[in-house]
């Protein structure tokens, strides 16, 4: 994962310096067949069983100044037809719509055609604040 989106960058820095209340959220990861950057947030896929999937469940605890994932993320299967060839992925605060936590692009990209199925192996969706 690249970086923390602004929404969240803003959150953190509140939430320690100005003792602002955040509630921690129910993280969801989607993906996208344009590079995300903070000021450009492409269409998200859309249609064919496509829906993001929650991973605040799937994480390992903070080390090393980064978190992991510890078991596997599997988005559900293509139906209907292809999702295209997607080039990155970022983590919202909810199911659908929300704000962007944090986003980046895959080292290597993966089309989804109908029947295939998207899935971040153990330890391979890396989250850290430099």
């Amino acid at each position: 994962m690249a970086a923390l989106a602004n929404y969240a960058e803003l959150k953190i820095l509140d939430h320690l310096f100005k003792n602002t209340s955040y509630t921690s959220p129910q993280a969801h990861i989607g993906y996208f067949t344009d590079t995300i950057t903070d000021a450009s947030v492409p269409s998200e896929v859309t249609g064919n069983s496509y829906a993001r999937v929650r991973i605040d469940n799937k994480m390992a605890s903070a080390s090393s100044g980064a978190i992991t994932n510890s078991s596997a993320i599997t988005f559900p299967a293509a139906s209907g037809g292809d999702h295209g060839v997607i080039v990155a992925v970022a983590i919202f605060d909810a199911a659908s719509s929300g704000n962007m936590l944090a986003y980046g692009s895959l080292s290597a990209t993966k089309t989804i055609s109908d029947g295939d199925t998207l899935s971040i192996g153990i330890g391979n969706l890396t989250i850290s604040i430099d």
